[in-house]
């Protein structure tokens, strides 16, 4: 217990280099993976993601690490705690959270609410003012939620010669896996374009052609 108490310590309080980083993420995985869990082991991880003025690298990984814990110990606590995640969109929490809970809400439908995983997603899509990794994400998980209110936004992004590219890629996947017929015309001339946004369009085609 004291050794643990340690760890937890140092989780929270321990320097945050790139060496250090690895260590605190080896040590979450270690600590999940005993074979008696830590019986503390769930408030230190929320108390590590819920923690504003903690480094954002740690806070990612204890999120992170709440989706398989959630899994060994189906508690509430952790299940709340990724839908408040929801409403941090300035960083790449909420988008962390968006990727949990699409994973979530298929393996446990009666535990997550998919329609409102997919609404959330699908404001976070179509907003230009959070981060930009969470906007990826959130493309991703409403387009996988077959959620067509996103369809008009991401197709924007993907026109635009100005998004960021990791952005306008996935809003190019997202066209493809939502199959709407009025994106067909944009993917088909984007599909022309040699570089990475053709190959996306491409692909993106092909399932316009398997459904």
């Amino acid at each position: 217990a004291a050794d643990r108490e340690a760890v937890a310590r140092y989780l929270k309080y321990g320097e945050n280099s790139d060496i250090e980083l690895v260590i605190k993420n080896d040590l979450m995985n270690k600590l999940r993976n005993q074979k008696t869990l830590p019986p503390e082991l769930t408030g230190v991880l929320l108390d590590l993601y819920s923690d504003r003025k903690q480094n954002i690298t740690v806070r990612i990984y204890a999120l992170q690490h709440l989706r398989p814990q959630y899994e060994l110990t189906r508690d509430a606590a952790i299940r709340q705690a990724f839908y408040d995640a929801l409403n941090e969109t300035d960083n790449e929490i909420a988008g962390g959270a968006l990727l949990a809970l699409r994973y979530l809400c298929a393996e446990y439908p009666k535990e997550f609410d998919t329609a409102v995983i997919s609404r959330r997603a699908a404001e976070i899509a179509q907003d230009g003012n959070v981060n930009n990794l969470t906007r990826l994400s959130a493309v991703q998980v409403a387009a996988m939620l077959d959620n067509a209110e996103i369809e008009p936004a991401i197709r924007s992004l993907a026109e635009s010669a100005s998004t960021p590219l990791t952005l306008r890629l996935s809003a190019i996947a997202g066209l493809g896996q939502l199959k709407r017929p009025e994106s067909r015309p944009t993917l088909e001339l984007l599909a022309r374009n040699n570089g990475p946004e053709g190959k996306a369009a491409r692909t993106a085609l092909k399932k316009f052609q398997a459904f």
